[in-house]
């Protein structure tokens, strides 16, 4: 079995406004896989790590909170994450 590897990295930025009545989190994401290991099942409560191939994920996320008064909060977030998965890269050794 070949060593996982990822290279990963996350930018994002955490602010507030209106005298902190509002707080805003955003983050880019990406992380690139090569030699993915997974769990594969070879018998009941048995299972061994396998290489299954490679994995590209990336997207962004924005999380905010607000005050709408002193009592009433609100709360949302969005995430966009798009992932790939591609067995043809798998690698044997």
């Amino acid at each position: 079995m070949l060593p996982e590897t990822v290279e990963a990295w996350e930018l994002g930025h955490k602010g507030q406004a209106l005298n902190g009545r509002l707080s805003v989190n955003t983050a880019l994401f990406f992380a690139d896989y090569q030699n993915l290991q997974v769990q594969s099942t070879v018998a009941p409560n048995v299972s061994i790590p396998t290489n299954a191939g490679s994995s590209v994920s990336k997207g962004a996320e924005i999380e905010f909170q607000f005050a709408l008064t002193d009592k009433i909060m609100l709360n949302g977030g969005l995430t966009y994450a798009d992932a790939a998965f591609d067995a043809t890269r798998l690698s044997c050794a």
